[in-house]
């Protein structure tokens, strides 16, 4: 290493602090260090994530040559058996208390179940219509309140709604007790509790539910495992040599993600778009209208552009978004699955880490921890959560180096939970 004199690098002095300390050149940084790097959202820069506005030429082409051509394929092809379905089964039948349990309770909407214990409930309206809760049974609430500040098309509508569901065990099936469905009155959500009773208000009420858990679903937590991770993509390709252990590590997970996510972001032809809908987009609302869903996913909810009840501290149905450094307890099988593929990630970014911990005091191991440290010093002030240039070779409470989970969370969340 030449620590104490300016490098020649094509032929120019160099005498930036990194480049005295690890005389490496631009040929060494992906894009030769004019990659892409996070900035604030144009529409909400203090609502929405950092957005990543102009991805390399060669990435915005590798998308439209794989991802676009899909994508086009797929309007092309699909759009006339999307007819044909449509016809067919045009009456279905109404769906069932099991099915509708499933749904809310297995797949990616049980991310919005919250354990809840009886008493949480004393005060809330369900009591007033079920009566006292049973202490010895487990309780669940599924809140999809944030749809209420949606502007809908003319005769489309939509309600906020809070299920609650009951299970006798850690692994049992839960059963559906009741919905406290809102109904606008003026400028305020009033609040009814449906049980299955109702019948007929029961039957709708169960529509309305998933009619919210598709659109925060898809609006509000797919962004999360999208937007955030921006930052770290652009980052690694910005700031980290190629011939980094990280910036191998991370490569395979690189492709096509700044890309697309700016494409749905920008893109005129995206379901979020606010410059032209889109026919095809199934959302209740314009682009512009359900957009803000996806600040809900970041910010939390209420926030402070909520129409009907702005707050600064959102609820912990949806609190803000922190850099998650582990999954978070999601009480069903599609939690314990994400949760065993993070085991299985972090197995193996634990050995790659323990390879860099173990060369600290060669040349070779410094610079690549001080890589490390800037990488972490550029994504922290952009991610709440995420470990800064001070603590990312701290150990955790695991006796790793935060730089474990930090990586794993990364490659889990671009890979298995995107997916």
């Amino acid at each position: 290493m030449e620590n104490n004199k300016a490098i020649k690098i094509h032929g120019e002095k160099i005498k930036s602090k990194h480049v005295q300390q690890f005389p490496l050149g631009r040929d060494e940084f992906m894009y030769k260090r004019r990659g892409p790097w996070p900035q604030p959202a144009p529409d909400h820069p203090m609502f929405m994530a950092a957005e990543v506005l102009h991805p390399a030429r060669a990435e915005k082409w590798d998308w439209k040559m794989t991802a676009g051509l899909n994508y086009l394929k797929a309007l092309i092809t699909k759009l006339p058996l999307a007819c044909r379905n449509w016809f067919l089964n045009s009456r279905m039948e109404h769906i069932s208390d099991e099915q509708f349990t499933a749904m809310l309770t297995a797949n990616t909407y049980s991310k919005y179940m919250r354990r809840r214990t009886a008493d949480y409930f004393d005060d809330s309206n369900f009591v007033e219509r079920l009566g006292p809760l049973d202490p010895g049974k487990q309780y669940f609430s599924v809140d999809f309140t944030p749809v209420q500040d949606i502007e809908t098309y003319p005769g489309i509508y939509v309600a906020p709604t809070i299920t609650l569901f009951e299970r006798s065990g850690e692994r049992e099936t839960a059963v559906p007790l009741a919905i406290s469905i809102g109904n606008l009155v003026g400028d305020k959500w009033q609040h009814n509790v449906i049980t299955p009773e109702d019948e007929n208000a029961w039957r709708l009420s169960k529509y309305f539910v998933l009619q919210g858990g598709a659109h925060v679903v898809t609006l509000s937590g797919h962004p999360a495992t999208h937007f955030p991770y921006d930052t770290i993509n652009a980052v690694t390709q910005s700031s980290v040599p190629m011939k980094h252990t990280i910036f191998k590590l991370l490569k395979p997970h690189l492709r096509l993600q700044l890309a697309v996510n700016n494409a749905v972001l920008e893109g005129g032809n995206s379901v979020v778009s606010e410059s032209k809908g889109t026919f095809y987009a199934p959302y209740s609302g314009t682009g512009t209208n359900v957009r803000q869903l996806v600040a809900a996913g970041f910010i939390g909810y209420p926030h402070l552009l909520s129409k009907y009840q702005p707050s600064e501290t959102p609820t912990d149905a949806y609190p803000r978004w922190y850099y998650p450094m582990g999954p978070r307890d999601i009480p069903s099988d599609f939690g314990r699955v994400l949760s065993a593929y993070y085991s299985t990630v972090q197995s193996f970014v634990r050995k790659v880490v323990a390879e860099i911990v173990a060369m600290e005091n060669t040349d070779r191991g410094q610079e690549e921890i001080y890589y490390i440290t800037e990488w972490a010093r550029n994504i922290a002030r952009w991610l709440p959560g995420f470990p800064n240039d001070k603590e990312i070779m701290k150990l955790d409470d695991n006796g790793d180096p935060k730089l474990v989970c930090a990586l794993t969370t990364f490659i889990w969340d671009v890979s298995v939970a995107h997916t």
